[in-house]
């Protein structure tokens, strides 16, 4: 997903059987990206940078969806590039560019993605949106017609051999045409245009690919985008106007469009793109205003949407683009890695995908920390692992053996007084770490060597936070860091730089008496804090603004907890949160209403643990819940009701750690 106000591409996983979207990181686009696109085998991926007057070009890692910059990109483009689409067989790509009134035709190296520009074609005036249909043989441009008003459809055949353009005419459409699509069978163009409120249809010649107008259906003042599903039945345009998705079904034989008698759906705010899963069961759509991505799911038989929900994005999400893999997309726990404070070393398990059962992995420990190790935090791409030592004042870097576990030292680097826990942001380029310094509490961001894993210190980027920080977090976006001051009683909240990883301060919440940790949801939208006071524990939910970040406690949400919490953990669907609870060494369980971030307590005995629960792990398939027992020394194994959310104790599951564990940290497999 490009995000125009952030300058990102974002990368999420599509759960096949939820719809749900999961934050896979970000990476650097250039100026102002407006529009995204993959090649047909899901190798590569361009982005439009309109401030830039560039594309930039990613390889995609098949098994993550990870994105790599090209070593040659960025690629030039003519002047305000607005949209970019790749050809049915990969060979070629094109680029409509807005201030030049052209399109730029490039090839594509098989290999590595690279693209050589084949010369410009001239289109009609501010050309805004383009598609190839699906033989391949023709392209088509709308043409919003910028500030003379003449909007168009502009029509081009392409070389099988060289993907080289030449005009076969031009026609009129509705005023400001915003997007155009295919539908899947190559007889029909569709266009939503966004001033005149209506979606035009034409049929193509096959021979020549000449348009020809075939009607068009009132779909309201500010049509934004249309998508079209695999099978061509439906349709699904976006209204930025009234902020709603429009549902309609397609007449496959004169492509003529007949709204589905459900009310319009509400999107987020400024709805700017939509896009339909390769799979036809969800409809995404990226609100541009509200920073988010909302999900629906469609009918097969009737087409009609069921709102499913949002997550949130970086800033100004402007456009989508959906690869299929070659299999449904699973998440499944690599590693473990537990840091024992007192026997100063990092202990490493793996855990059966099927029974959770913990197992120690080579020799142990597989690592000897530099001084008394508090926390253990690892990258998204379970390359590497880091450790923060209270006496010493360091983190340490290692990187992970993909195959068996093993770690290796990738260095130190020195934090401060007394660092008391760390995180590592989802795009796996920065390192957040709070020191609790009596003198000057503080948390300071380092850049990762992407090569090495190593830490550099990120210049001007320590920054004070509330009294004696015991927990740091970043929203699975990567825009916000929050800290739980538990001398201060906040939660000091941070806006992160995307391309250097800096903080700026937002400011602070008070949350209550001790605040021992804070954890964001998985859609982003909430979080949730709990407080270790003596007479009365608790955890609360806060609602995170889409734009600033700050939090905003949500009314009626503040339950009980048990005795003493020290750990909180989410479940990766959003659905559950489980905390710990050092003072009567259960697990407090709770229900989270996904759409107003409201919690429940599960009415069922708490799950009862080792000695001083101080951690807590969900695993990444959302089937089990680690707890690491600091008095006992020992890690505590459960299975998660997937109904009630209620926490099952795994038989002969309790292994030993060093002495006196205090964190848990996990990698992730992505089958």
């Amino acid at each position: 997903m490009a995000n125009s106000v952030d300058g990102t591409v974002s990368v999420y996983t599509v759960d096949a059987e939820r719809g749900q979207l999961r934050a896979r990181g970000y990476v650097p686009a250039g100026t102002d990206p407006i529009a995204v696109a993959v090649d047909p085998q899901g190798k590569f991926a361009y982005v439009a940078n309109r401030g830039s007057n560039t594309l930039s070009g990613y390889t995609i890692n098949a098994a993550t969806g990870a994105l790599t910059e090209m070593a040659a990109s960025p690629f030039q483009t003519g002047s305000l590039p607005s949209a970019v689409a790749t050809h049915p067989s990969g060979k070629f790509a094109y680029a409509a560019n807005h201030g030049a009134n052209t399109v730029s035709a490039y090839t594509i190296d098989p290999d590595t993605g690279t693209l050589t520009q084949q010369g410009a074609l001239a289109a009609g005036t501010g050309p805004a949106s383009l598609t190839t249909e699906p033989s391949g043989h023709f392209l088509y441009i709308a043409n919003d017609g910028g500030p003379s008003g003449t909007s168009s459809v502009s029509a081009y055949s392409i070389n099988a051999t060289t993907g080289v353009l030449t005009s076969v005419g031009t026609v009129a459409t509705g005023t400001g045409p915003a997007s155009i699509t295919v539908d899947p069978s190559g007889a029909f163009a569709f266009v939503a245009n966004a001033l005149s409120g209506a979606v035009a249809v034409f049929s193509i010649d096959p021979a020549t690919g000449v348009l020809t107008a075939a009607g068009s259906v009132g779909a309201g003042v500010g049509s934004a985008a249309l998508a079209v599903t695999p099978s061509g039945k439906f349709a699904y345009v976006i209204d930025a106007d009234s902020e709603t998705i429009e549902s309609y079904a397609v007449n496959v034989a004169t492509g003529i469009l007949t709204a589905i008698s459900t009310p319009a759906l509400a999107t987020g705010t400024d709805p700017s793109a939509v896009t339909v899963d390769p799979s036809e069961r969800f409809v995404y759509v990226a609100n541009s205003g509200s920073a988010d991505v909302s999900a629906f799911e469609i009918n097969a038989a009737t087409g009609v949407l069921t709102a499913l929900g949002t997550v949130r994005a970086h800033r100004g999400p402007a456009s989508l683009a959906l690869t299929a893999g070659t299999a449904v997309v699973t998440y499944a726990q690599a590693f473990y890695y537990v840091a024992n404070s007192n026997s100063f070393d990092l202990s490493a398990y793996a855990a059966n995908a099927t029974t959770g059962i913990f197992n120690p992995i080579g020799t142990q420990p597989v690592a000897v920390a530099q001084g008394t190790p508090v926390a253990v935090a690892t990258d998204l791409s379970g390359r590497f692992a880091y450790a923060a030592h209270a006496t010493t004042g360091t983190v340490s870097a290692y990187e992970v053996d993909p195959d068996t576990g093993a770690l290796s030292t990738r260095g130190a680097v020195t934090v401060g007084a007394n660092p008391t826990a760390l995180t590592v942001e989802p795009s796996g380029r920065f390192v957040y770490v709070v020191n609790a310094n009596v003198d000057l509490s503080r948390i300071a961001a380092y850049a990762i060597d992407a090569e090495t894993g190593a830490l550099t210190t990120i210049p001007d980027a320590m920054i004070e936070t509330g009294v004696n920080p015991v927990n740091v977090t970043v929203d699975p976006s990567g825009r916000f860091a929050y800290a739980a001051d538990s001398g201060s009683n906040t939660v000091s909240a941070y806006a992160i730089a995307p391309l250097t990883g800096a903080l700026t301060a937002i400011g602070s919440v008070s949350v209550g008496t001790n605040p021992r940790a804070v954890v964001v949801a998985p859609s982003g939208r909430f979080a949730y804090v709990i407080n270790a006071n003596e007479s009365l524990s608790r955890i609360a939910a806060y609602a995170i603004d889409a734009e600033t970040g700050a939090l905003t406690v949500v009314v009626n949400s503040t339950l009980p907890t048990g005795t003493n919490p020290s750990a909180l953990a989410i479940d990766p669907f959003g659905r559950f949160a489980y905390a710990t609870n050092t003072g009567s060494n259960t697990i407090s369980a709770y229900t989270i209403d996904t759409e107003t971030g409201s919690l429940t307590f599960i009415p069922v005995t708490a799950a009862a643990t080792g000695i001083r629960p101080a951690a807590i792990a969900v695993d990444p398939s959302g089937a089990f819940v680690y707890v690491a027992n600091g008095d006992s020394n020992t890690i505590s194994a459960y299975t998660i009701d997937q109904s009630l959310g209620a926490l099952r104790p795994i038989a002969t599951s309790s292994v030993l750690t060093g002495s006196s564990p205090s964190s848990i940290a996990f990698t992730v497999t992505i089958r």
